[in-house]
C-alpha cells in the first residue's frame, strides 16, 4: 500500500500535473528504502529540479537504501547538476549515519574529479 501511494505521489509530481514539488518530497518520506529499485532511484534523481526536493528525497529515502553506495558512484560524474548533488550530499550524509562503513570507503569515493559542482561538468 505504501509503495503504491509513494509511486502515485511521484507520478503526479513528475507528470507536472500539480506543479507542486512537495509531492516528490512526500514520495521520498513515505518510500520504503529497501524496496526502491535502481531504475526508480535513477528516475527520481534525474527528475530533481531543486535542491530542497533533492535533499528531502536523498535524506529520507535514498540514505537508507541498500543501493546508496552504488548510487554515489554512479551519480558522481553525471551530467545533470542535481544528480551530482544527490551523489555528493548522499555521501556526506552517509558519513554521519553509516556507522558500519570505514574511513577508507569514504576516502575512495572522494576523488575530486568525480564531483563537479559546475553546470558544465
Amino acid at each position: 500500500m505504501i509503495v503504491a501511494l509513494q509511486l502515485q505521489w511521484y507520478r503526479i509530481a513528475c507528470a507536472k500535473l500539480t506543479g507542486i514539488p512537495a509531492a516528490r518530497s512526500v514520495a521520498g518520506m513515505v518510500a520504503e528504502p529497501a524496496r526502491l529499485t535502481s531504475r526508480q532511484m535513477d528516475a527520481w534523481a534525474k527528475g530533481f529540479t531543486s535542491s530542497d526536493v533533492c535533499d528531502q528525497v536523498y535524506g529520507s529515502a535514498f540514505l537508507a537504501s541498500p543501493l546508496a553506495w552504488r548510487k554515489v558512484a554512479a551519480w558522481a560524474a553525471h551530467k545533470d547538476e542535481f544528480v551530482r548533488r544527490a551523489a555528493f550530499a548522499l555521501l556526506a550524509t552517509m558519513a554521519v549515519h553509516d556507522k558500519q562503513a570505514g574511513n577508507n570507503r569514504f576516502i575512495a569515493a572522494l576523488p575530486a574529479r568525480k564531483f563537479s559542482c559546475s553546470r558544465s561538468g
